[in-house]
């Protein structure tokens, strides 16, 4: 089964040095907004954090504030269309950063 695009959008208002939205490949609307737009940073939603892999095996804890980026609660995900199939779930294609 081919993977989604999707366009995700944080519902909040954002400033300097944080994303604000991405389009990410994704099976559904819920794994889509729980795609952080760096990629390598995964949500524990028990924990209410973002954790990132840096290439390791098992995660390490990265950032409870998580201030480059919203919870998957306040990001809207909207359906783009199918993926190519060589593109895999959890993939980030393009993401918007406010540098400042």
């Amino acid at each position: 089964m081919p993977s989604n695009l999707y366009l995700i959008e944080r519902n909040d208002v954002w400033s300097y040095d944080e994303y604000d939205s991405a389009v990410v490949v994704a099976d559904t609307e819920e794994e889509a907004k729980a795609t952080h737009p760096d990629q390598d940073k995964v949500w524990d939603g028990d924990k209410g954090v973002w954790y990132s892999y840096y290439g390791l095996a098992t995660p390490t804890r990265y950032d409870e504030l998580s201030s480059s980026w919203v919870p998957p609660s306040s990001v809207k995900a909207t359906y783009l269309g199918e993926a190519e199939s060589s593109r895999l779930s959890g993939e980030v294609i393009c993401a918007s950063f406010n540098a400042g």
